[in-house]
């Protein structure tokens, strides 16, 4: 709130792998993708580390903070998770 006097929510900046923050942020206003990832996260999801159910996660928090700066620590956590993500850009 010290430096974002607006309604919109932004992500940390000082946590690992937050250069994708300007990627989620791009999927989080596209309507399309944020409406199927919240339908998916207010779901009983079977997996646990489903990247759908993250990103509404992720969404939803967004949205809700109204100004606050929110973290995507889960999300990251999540993708390293995947053997994609392993063997790219987010170590574990």
């Amino acid at each position: 709130k010290h430096y974002n006097k607006t309604r919109y929510a932004g992500l940390e900046n000082h946590i690992p792998n937050s250069y994708a923050n300007s990627l989620l942020q791009l999927m989080h206003y596209t309507p399309l993708l944020r409406n199927m990832a919240l339908q998916h996260a207010a779901t009983a999801c079977v997996s646990d580390l489903c990247l759908l159910c993250e990103l509404g996660f992720v969404f939803d928090m967004l949205q809700k903070a109204e100004g606050a700066t929110c973290q995507a620590t889960n999300m990251f956590k999540a993708l390293s998770g995947t053997p994609q993500g392993k063997s790219r850009c987010f170590p574990a």
